[in-house]
C-alpha cells in the first residue's frame, strides 16, 4: 500500500438515516460508543473515521468490508483483526479527520487551534521546542501546533499512550525533525510519523459523500 495521509473534511450536516445505516459497518460495542458521545459532530468525526479507514482497507487490499475489525490493544492503539501487517493511525480535530497508512508502524495527529495553547506549551515542551516557538517562527501559534502534532504523531507511533511524557523528548533535535511530514490542510496542522524520513508520503483528499454512498450492510 505505501506510505498514504488521507485527509477528510467533514460538513456541519448531520443525517440521521445516513448515520443509522453507517452504524452498522461497525461493531456493536463502537457503535454504543459513538452513540453515547456528548455531540452531533464528536459522533460523526468518530464513526466517519471508523468506516473510512475499512474503506480504504477494502479498496487497498481486497479485504471485504464486513469482514474487517477495528480494534484496539491495551494501550488503546488500533489495528486490524487478523491483519496485523496493516498499519494505520487515525486523528480528528473539530470538523477534519485524518488518516495515515504505512509499510510499518505509524501516528498522525491533526489539531485546530486552542485558547490554552502558549500554556500547554510552557508545561508540557521541552525548552528547545519552546524557543523555537517563541524565537523562530514567525506565527507563534502555527508553530505550537507543528509541535503539539509531531508529539502527539510520535506517541501514537510508538503505541505508548500517555505512559510517554511529552518533555522526555524533543521534537526540533535532528535525531527525529527530518522524520516528521507536517502540513496545512483545511485550517489545520497535521503531522504524520512513521520512523521514516518525511519524502514519499502520499496525501489524499478524500470527500464525505464517498464515506455516505455506502450501501445499507447486507
Amino acid at each position: 500500500m505505501g506510505r498514504n495521509l488521507y485527509i477528510l473534511p467533514l460538513s456541519n450536516k448531520f443525517s440521521i438515516s445516513i448515520f443509522n445505516n453507517l452504524l452498522s459497518y461497525v461493531s456493536e460495542e463502537k457503535a454504543t460508543q459513538i452513540k453515547m458521545l456528548y455531540n452531533n459532530m464528536d459522533k460523526k468525526l468518530s464513526l466517519y473515521a471508523q468506516v473510512a479507514v475499512k474503506l480504504i482497507i477494502q479498496k487497498e487490499f481486497g479485504i471485504d468490508i464486513n469482514q474487517i475489525s477495528i480494534v484496539n490493544d491495551d494501550l488503546g492503539k488500533p489495528y486490524i483483526e487478523g491483519h496485523e501487517n496493516i498499519f494505520f493511525n487515525i486523528s480528528h480535530t473539530h470538523n477534519v479527520i485524518a488518516i495515515a497508512f504505512s509499510d510499518n508502524r505509524v501516528g498522525v495527529d491533526i489539531e485546530k487551534e486552542t485558547e490554552n495553547s502558549m500554556g500547554i506549551a510552557k508545561r508540557f515542551f521541552t525548552e528547545k521546542e519552546n524557543e523555537y516557538i517563541t524565537n523562530t517562527s514567525s506565527d507563534p501559534m502555527k508553530a505550537f501546533l507543528e509541535i503539539w502534532t509531531k508529539k502527539e504523531a510520535f506517541i501514537k507511533y510508538l503505541g505508548l499512550g500517555l505512559r510517554k511524557p511529552l518533555d522526555d523528548f524533543c521534537v526540533v533535535n535532528d535525531f527525529l525533525k527530518d522524520n516528521f511530514l507536517t502540513l496545512q490542510s483545511e485550517n489545520c496542522i497535521v503531522s504524520y510519523y512513521d520512523g521514516n524520513n518525511k519524502n514519499g508520503v502520499k496525501i489524499i483528499k478524500l470527500k464525505e459523500k464517498e464515506i455516505e454512498e455506502l450501501k445499507l450492510k447486507n
